[in-house]
């Protein structure tokens, strides 16, 4: 859902609002399915997850930077990104072990806005978990990047609820999404997005 939302702001269309999928229509269905396989699909992606889920809370020599550092550096490019005007998709990386379900304790979200008082960062996000919601927020310290580092969440349940292990930005390619006609105005936000 992440990939869609950020398509149809960047297309100026209303978001979905629907939450009966038997009445999705096929072309926007099979667009969905899509842009899901689109934000994990590629070679790389699949690394990189791989590669986070393996990489240590804290940097060793042996080991290299530790997820932390990682997670600071992209700070600084989600911040741009956001500063010129664009949504930017991130994985956010709650799995402890490499072992291969638990990359489904991993997830995308698009953050939207930010707040930085000194270097405590507030992430704003929309996650697709929590429709409707617009208070779901990442909180972390841009100058501990030790042992003692904290990411912490009001966007994850389970076993990890309340943190996050780290994440990192997501490339994004532009998908036209379809349009819809006028019987699947229902599935559609009220208003449009102009921005």
């Amino acid at each position: 859902m992440t990939f869609l939302t950020r398509d149809s702001v960047e297309a100026g269309q209303p978001q979905l609002c629907a939450r009966d999928p038997s009445r999705i229509p096929l072309a926007l269905a099979q667009h969905l399915l899509r842009r899901q396989i689109d934000s994990v699909k590629a070679a790389s992606m699949i690394t990189r997850w791989l590669a986070a889920i393996g990489q240590p809370d804290h940097g060793t020599r042996l080991r290299g930077r530790s997820l932390a550092q990682v997670t600071v550096t992209e700070c600084f490019g989600i911040m741009q990104d956001i500063d010129a005007g664009r949504l930017c998709p991130i994985g956010l990386v709650a799995a402890r072990r490499w072992i291969p379900w638990d990359v489904f304790k991993n997830h995308v979200v698009l953050v939207w806005g930010y707040d930085r008082d000194g270097d405590r960062l507030t992430l704003y996000t929309y996650d697709s978990n929590f429709p409707g919601r617009d208070d779901v927020t990442i909180h972390l310290d841009l100058s501990s990047s030790g042992a003692g580092r904290q990411i912490t969440t009001n966007g994850t349940d389970g076993p990890t609820a309340g943190c996050l292990r780290g994440f990192f930005r997501v490339p994004y390619r532009y998908a036209d999404p379809p349009r819809l006609t006028s019987d699947g105005l229902d599935l559609l936000g009220a208003t449009r997005n102009d921005g």
